[in-house]
């Protein structure tokens, strides 16, 4: 009689694994958020110009917005777009502001995962 199949499974590539895998944000009402932001109104829209962009983005290409997707949307606009290190910076900063008030929302909210995953 054959001996069964032994599986072994190496828990530091699981762990590993487990570590590196994108938390995936959803954060809802961040256009409400941001209108009552104390930007400006002309800064308000280009933060809404810039995440609407980022978020279809995500849409088209089948991500989450991640911290990973950020940064593999900025390298696609950057090359798209042939941007110069200023015009990204323009592009970070409200991605930037969407992360941030994603984990403050988050930690607000009584479940934690009403608002902090998409």
């Amino acid at each position: 009689m054959r001996n069964p199949t032994v599986l072994r499974i190496d828990l530091s590539v699981i762990m590993y694994t487990n570590m590196c895998m994108a938390k995936i944000i959803r954060f809802p009402r961040w256009s409400e958020i941001l209108d009552d932001s104390n930007f400006s109104e002309a800064e308000r829209e280009s933060y809404k110009v810039t995440l609407r962009w980022y978020l279809g983005w995500c849409s088209r290409n089948g991500v989450g917005c991640s911290v990973e997707s950020a940064r593999d949307f900025i390298e696609w606009a950057q090359l798209e777009k042939k941007a110069n290190e200023w015009v990204v910076e323009r592009w970070r900063v409200p991605i930037r502001w969407f992360f941030k008030m994603a984990k403050t929302q988050s930690d607000l909210s009584s479940d934690g995962w009403a608002t902090f995953c998409l």
